[in-house]
Order: C-alpha cells, then sequence, then structure tokens
C-alpha cells in the first residue's frame, strides 16, 4: 500500500519541529592545569599542546525521553580548545579518576575572587 503525499511529513515541517527542540547546555565545573604541558609534537597524537583538563557537565533537557546530565573529562590546549574526551557518570566519579592519578600530575585551578 502506497502513502498518500499527506501521510509523509514534509522535510520542512520536521526541520522546524527539530529546531524547536531544546538545545543542551555545557558547563565547565572544574579545571585542572597539568604539572607539565604535553609538546604540541605530532608524536603526541590527540594530547598535542594539552595544558590543562576540564570537567564538563552536559545538561540534555528530556525530549522527548529523560533527561541526561552526563559529565565528562576534555583535554585543552593554551587557546581552551577541546582536544580528547572521557565520558563519566557523574562529576563525583571524574574527580575520583582525576585523584586517582589517571590524568597525571594536576592541580585544580581555584577562581579568582
Amino acid at each position: 500500500m502506497a502513502m498518500a503525499d499527506d501521510d509523509v511529513p514534509r522535510l520542512a515541517d520536521w526541520l522546524a519541529e527539530y529546531r524547536a527542540r531544546p538545545k543542551h547546555v555545557e558547563v565547565v565545573v572544574a579545571t585542572y592545569d597539568l604539572h607539565e604541558p604535553v609538546p604540541n609534537v605530532p608524536a603526541a597524537g590527540l594530547h598535542a599542546g594539552q595544558v590543562a583538563i576540564d570537567i564538563v557537565r552536559i545538561d540534555k533537557p528530556g525530549w522527548p525521553g529523560p533527561a541526561d546530565n552526563s559529565h565528562y573529562i576534555m583535554g585543552v590546549d593554551a587557546e581552551g580548545r577541546h582536544l580528547w574526551d572521557d565520558w563519566y557518570e557523574s562529576e563525583e566519579a571524574a574527580r575520583d579518576v582525576i585523584a586517582d592519578g589517571h590524568y597525571g600530575d594536576v592541580v585544580e585551578r581555584q577562581s579568582p575572587s
């Protein structure tokens, strides 16, 4: 049985609905400076030029499913560009991995008062 033209959603309608969906928000909750920055050389791979790591919370409103409040750690270079990321279930889990030394010798950056 063929579908009638009325049964096929128009691309413009679908695009309008897609653009109306709630947007996610990313928030840096903590920054850790590397004790020793990674050299900006090809041999360093994805870590080339890395000077810090950030813990980032991503808030995704539920649409049409449940909301998602994940956390990830991302490596950043001196210009603040995203180099790589590792995902965790919570900020606490991300902080525990950092405290266990998984990302090397780091110091949490204190926000200016």
